[in-house]
């Protein structure tokens, strides 16, 4: 019995077939689609969460944007409602009474003035315009000194006459023909001072004005900046190549005096009537010290922003040295 029962199961065992053992290929292939198919996950879940987080820094750009907007409408729209019904009416009196009450007084002011050739208002005439403008309120506010910055230089190279005529019109327009203040123009590099129709040589009228006048108005544009500078730096090394000079007198002060001669004082307060903080290339040497103003919604010279810069200027401090 037990052989029979042996044979049996050696005959069953032949019988039943045997799971062959898989072939390395076949495994291999195996793992490389469980791997394929863990990529295809993973990829699909990266580029899922990419689409979220990039939708959600839209929305919030988007957001935030909005909000500057209504911002920058609101102080826009301030900014014209006080043009509106804050003006000076062509009124000195009025320009003295809005000065009064500031602790300060800048005794020269700058101002960027911008071309526009292809607005409306703008070109020559606009700049012409705007700088009668200044002129008028610089008068009324009682500041001695007022330079005019135009970078291409057009207003810099007009006739003086013309540049002389359209200033005295603006102030006739304030003041009266009578009482129209006394002014010279002021246009260092090329020579002269205009006063009154005629051109006298310059003298040292940079800082303020001369007998009998009460504003001085320097025109610049951007050749006055780095290019003089370069050319005084020049000169002052042949000086001391040629032992006209000795290298240690050329010091800080005697730069800042040839820079007066040449181009200008420091100005105590740069106005700018942009948007943006943009100095056109203004001559650096002059503004080392000088409290720059812009208003970040304004576009336009307008007497609002002019005074707004001479409140600013009015409380801040300015600390020389250490």
């Amino acid at each position: 019995m037990t052989s029979e029962a042996s044979v049996d199961k050696a005959e069953k065992a032949k019988r039943t077939p045997q799971n062959p053992a898989p072939s390395p290929l076949k495994v291999i292939s195996r793992m490389v689609g469980s791997s394929q198919l863990s990529g295809t996950r993973q990829t699909v879940e990266s580029r899922l969460a990419f689409y979220v987080l990039h939708s959600t820094l839209q929305v919030f750009y988007l957001f935030i944007s909005a909000i500057h907007m209504v911002i920058s409408g609101f102080r826009h729209l301030k900014l014209r409602i006080l043009m509106m019904f804050y003006h000076h009416n062509r009124t000195p009196q009025l320009i003295r009474s809005d000065v009064s009450q500031l602790a300060k007084i800048p005794g020269h002011v700058a101002a960027i003035l911008n071309l526009r050739e292809h607005e409306e208002g703008g070109g020559i005439d606009g700049v012409l315009d705007e700088a009668g403008e200044l002129a008028a309120w610089s008068t009324g506010a009682g500041i001695k000194t007022l330079t005019l910055y135009e970078r291409s230089g057009v207003l810099k190279y007009l006739p003086r006459d013309k540049v002389y005529n359209a200033i005295a019109s603006k102030l006739d327009a304030y003041f009266g023909n009578n009482d129209r203040p006394r002014f010279s123009i002021r246009v260092p590099r090329t020579g002269g001072t205009y006063v009154n129709g005629s051109t006298s040589p310059s003298s040292g009228l940079a800082n303020g004005p001369g007998s009998g006048e009460e504003l001085t108005i320097n025109l610049l544009s951007e050749e006055d900046g780095r290019e003089t500078i370069v050319e005084l730096t020049r000169t002052l090394a042949d000086l001391a190549v040629h032992k006209k000079i000795r290298p240690e007198d050329v010091t800080v002060e005697v730069i800042d005096e040839e820079m007066k001669d040449l181009v200008t004082g420091e100005p105590d307060l740069l106005v700018l009537f942009t948007p943006v903080i943009d100095l056109q290339g203004f001559p650096p040497w002059q503004i080392r010290l000088t409290e720059i103003f812009h208003h970040p919604d304004n576009r336009e010279v307008s007497y609002t922003v002019f005074l707004k810069a001479l409140q600013r200027y009015s409380t801040c401090k300015i600390n020389v040295g250490r």
